[in-house]
């Protein structure tokens, strides 16, 4: 009880001091608040304008200060909380924000860190933040870090913003994996991206496509066209620069016996519009033909479609 009271002492002697612009040192430099009854225990600060007036946005409620010795250096904090107003006080209405204030390595001038709003809102290194979250706006692979495999801005798991949304993982051999709710005690499995790109739907090893699906029921709905391109592309057109008796589909896109290859007629000014091809497989390469075995004229163009198996 008579540590208690001396506690109670200190305090009231600081809000004395401090009401008329002074300051209390306290020795030993711990200050200790106890109470054994039912009462709360803490810190209260009281602030009014001259004569008693409402406070005015923007003034200091509280503040703590904290500095260390460095010498030459000024008498200035290296670190502070603040309470202050954020709008002109009523009886009413009297909304408050804390702000959090850092010294960052190699510097001795302090500066805003975060800041909680009067919404509620939290700023990092943002002054004014104006969502539940908001982070100061720079651009940087390493926004949110989840799970650190080493302190750089590629080898984690969390976000960043980096000419849109970056959601990274560590390395190749981890996965970007969506999951839903099954029950209380377990989730299904959607999605995932590999770290070598490939994309599994409803399979765990998408290993032998970009694009792996795995499904009960339909695989795949499009609505709409699907346009293939690239150096080796599953849709092609071919076109005949010469009389010739066949067509030969290039091997980086048929190369195997198992390959479904789809043949229709896309221009030509030969053989009529009712004239129909063929796909043959000759030993070593997939080839077009006339139906009826007769030449393709030059100037013929087929629109070819390779399915692998």
């Amino acid at each position: 009880m008579k540590k208690t009271t001396i506690c109670y002492l200190l305090i009231l002697l600081s809000a004395a001091f401090t009401a008329i612009g002074q300051s209390i040192t306290v020795s030993p430099s711990i200050l200790s608040l106890q109470s054994t009854g039912v009462g709360d225990v803490g810190i209260s600060a009281y602030r009014a304008n001259n004569e008693g007036l409402p406070v005015t946005s923007g003034r200091v409620l509280f503040f703590i200060n904290a500095r260390g010795e460095a010498g030459a250096t000024p008498n200035i904090p290296n670190a502070r909380i603040i309470i202050a107003a954020e709008e002109n006080f009523t009886a009413t209405s009297r909304a408050t924000g804390i702000s959090f204030d850092i010294t960052k390595p190699n510097t001795n001038i302090f500066q805003r860190a975060m800041r909680l709003s009067s919404k509620g809102f939290l700023a990092i290194g943002n002054l004014t933040p104006n969502a539940p979250l908001q982070f100061e706006n720079t651009i940087s692979n390493r926004k949110i870090v989840m799970v650190e495999q080493a302190d750089n801005d590629h080898e984690f798991t969390g976000f960043g913003v980096g000419g849109g949304i970056r959601y990274q993982i560590p390395n190749t051999t981890e996965a970007h994996i969506f999951y839903a709710g099954a029950s209380a005690s377990s989730s299904n499995e959607l999605m995932r991206i590999q770290g070598n790109g490939n994309v599994g739907i409803g399979t765990m090893s998408p290993t032998d496509a970009k694009l792996h699906i795995a499904s009960v029921g339909n695989a795949l709905h499009v609505e709409g066209g699907i346009k293939v391109s690239g150096s080796s592309p599953a849709a092609l057109r071919l076109e005949a620069n010469a009389n010739v008796f066949s067509m030969p589909i290039p091997t980086t896109s048929a190369n195997a016996q198992t390959d479904l290859i789809f043949v229709t007629r896309a221009t030509g000014i030969a053989g009529g519009t009712s004239t129909s091809y063929y796909a043959k497989w000759d030993g070593a390469v997939w080839e077009i033909r006339r139906e009826d075995n007769e030449t393709i004229t030059a100037g013929t163009n087929i629109n070819v479609l390779v399915i692998k198996q």
